[in-house]
């Protein structure tokens, strides 16, 4: 029940804040509410972004957003992991649903409706943070290989893969997914490797470039994915931003 999730949620603050640091940092709570808090039984489900983007309705996406956060909220959460602003290139890619269009000036529109819907101005009870997913070029693998590399050229990068970004983060979002797929194009000189590691992707471009000034964080296990690194161990992730 959302009363059960409450509980939960409360016991988590409780335990972060009971600690003799200086500075108490509380424990902040993130769950996949991708199309609807869909963790929750008896939660609204929403269309998947495909649907959204087919529908072609920005201020419906806003709404849904503000839905999907005030589920989150009502169960304890305060942490949604979406919205997901893959621009899908290849159909081969078993993710296809997760993207709104493959159209970049759509994906850019509406990433910024529905981070607008979910945050809102913090005003709220209803407002949860809201994570633009997965930096950067996930919709865009070789052959639609899930977490595999996209060999696009550097301005493909930009104008294609980065638009989402522009509208979440001209929104004002708080987080920022990193992605398990690589980038290389040899033809000019590209080799970032895996994003989770880049610090030259995560900080120089994001942070400094784009001016992103919140939190970036994993996806799932993907750390462990750079050559060296553990589920649990790490350097190159933590220094890369």
């Amino acid at each position: 029940s959302a009363a059960d999730w409450v509980a939960l949620a409360d016991q988590y603050y409780n335990a972060s804040m009971a600690t003799n640091m200086a500075v108490k940092i509380p424990i902040i709570w993130g769950t996949d509410a991708v199309h609807g808090h869909n963790n929750v039984v008896g939660a609204t489900i929403f269309p998947h972004n495909i649907g959204l983007g087919a529908a072609h309705d920005a201020a419906l996406i806003t709404q849904i957003g503000g839905a999907v956060g005030q589920a989150v909220r009502a169960t304890g959460v305060n942490w949604a992991f979406a919205p997901t602003l893959a621009v899908v290139r290849d159909d081969r890619w078993g993710r296809t649903y997760e993207g709104f269009s493959e159209d970049p000036a759509l994906v850019k529109q509406y990433a910024a409706n529905y981070v607008t819907g979910l945050q809102g101005t913090f005003a709220s009870d209803a407002n949860v943070i809201a994570t633009a997913k997965h930096f950067i070029g996930d919709g865009g693998t070789d052959q639609g290989v899930d977490q595999g590399v996209n060999m696009a050229s550097n301005l493909d990068m930009i104008n294609i893969h980065g638009q989402g970004y522009y509208g979440a983060l001209g929104a004002g979002v708080q987080t920022v997914m990193a992605s398990f797929n690589s980038w290389s194009n040899p033809g000019q000189n590209i080799n970032i490797g895996k994003m989770h590691g880049s610090k030259a992707m995560l900080t120089d471009v994001l942070k400094t470039k784009m001016g992103f000034d919140g939190l970036i964080v994993s996806d799932w296990n993907g750390i462990a994915q750079i050559p060296g690194c553990t589920n649990s161990s790490c350097p190159q992730a933590i220094n890369a931003g």
